[in-house]
């Protein structure tokens, strides 16, 4: 994959940049399953080799090569246990940046704030042990994720003028997640309520003014939603969220909430539908975050321009079965654009 990027700055008041990133990745995976009675096993590994380099014509300095050998194991155990089905899983991931955020383009905010990538970004390596339990229309999560190399989105003083503050990401050691979920998906008549509660809670330390900031306070996610099936086709839906106050990363996320509303109905055995939706009904969603960085401490107070109404018409000309079942292995690249 290859990336190439162009900025001139004709005042002269941002850096001009012409980069080109190219990443060349070759995997291999392997992988067994195995059963013993009820006790169902599932491992493997998968083998990356990846080499990188960043290279900007106007600036030596900024030169990268880089080699990557990476080894990513997994294993999977799946056992019943009475009427409850039961799984334990182990891997290791890699979450690579987007290739964004490897860009040294400087983007101009406002004459106190500039906007960049950082090309000396290494990758994060995610651990994740999870526990999933389910039965009937009850199931139970646990998932604890340990992030090494933790990438960051960070506001550091501008190194020409400190006056400026200067967003960018940026690698800062471990983070600990644990995340917790229940959900209720009972079928009731026409009702099919869902109900979801969910936990997430990190230990982390935050750089911020001469010491550490604890970035430690959990955060609880609600969702309530409700679909009605209607005879002559209309099914009626009414969703509810709610997320309180709560850290992620370096960030403390505020409460905020969302009502979204719809109705669909189908004709020709569903070959067209009509779908009328009404988003965040009386405007609740907020996006009010707080960011601690070095020195820095940013406030962001938003309110969304996210009420809206839309209608959507579909016809489905070809009712057929797609038959390829696989995947593209180059997906994960082509998001990362």
């Amino acid at each position: 994959m290859k990336k190439n990027e162009y900025y001139k700055n004709e005042e002269a008041i941002l850096p001009s940049t012409g980069n080109v990133a190219k990443e060349k990745t070759e995997t291999a995976f392997l992988d067994y399953t195995r059963s013993w009675g009820n006790l169902d096993v599932s491992a493997g590994v998968r083998y990356e080799h990846v080499n990188y380099s960043f290279q900007d014509k106007f600036s030596g300095d900024s030169d990268l090569r880089r080699t990557y050998d990476n080894l990513f194991p997994f294993v999977s155990l799946s056992y019943p246990i009475g009427r409850v089905q039961s799984q334990l899983s182990y891997s290791e991931k890699i979450h690579r940046p987007d290739y964004g955020d490897l860009s040294n383009n400087i983007v101009y905010i406002n004459r106190f704030s500039y906007k960049g990538g950082n090309p000396k970004l290494q990758p994060e390596i995610i651990h994740s042990l999870r526990l999933d339990l389910s039965y009937q229309w009850v199931q139970l999560s646990l998932d604890y994720q340990r992030f090494n190399d933790v990438i960051l989105n960070v506001a550091d003083p501008y190194d020409k003028d400190p006056r400026i503050v200067f967003v960018t990401y940026r690698n800062e050691g471990q983070l600990d997640c644990l995340n917790a979920s229940l959900s209720l998906s009972p079928k009731i008549g026409l009702w099919e309520p869902m109900a979801y509660i969910g936990l997430r809670k990190q230990w982390f330390d935050t750089p911020w003014m001469d010491g550490f900031k604890a970035m430690n306070k959990p955060m609880l996610m609600f969702n309530f939603n409700n679909a009605f099936s209607l005879p002559k086709g209309f099914v009626v839906r009414a969703d509810f969220s709610y997320q309180t106050k709560g850290a992620s990363q370096n960030y403390i996320l505020n409460q905020t909430g969302e009502i979204d509303l719809s109705l669909r109905k189908s004709f020709l055995q569903d070959r067209l539908s009509f779908n009328l939706q009404w988003f965040d009904v009386g405007h609740l969603s907020r996006q009010n975050i707080d960011l601690y960085s070095g020195i820095n401490t940013a406030y962001q107070r938003a309110k969304l321009d996210s009420e809206s109404v839309r209608l959507t018409v579909r016809f489905k000309f070809n009712m057929g079965r797609n038959k390829y079942k696989g995947s593209g292995a180059g997906q994960d690249v082509i998001n990362r654009l």
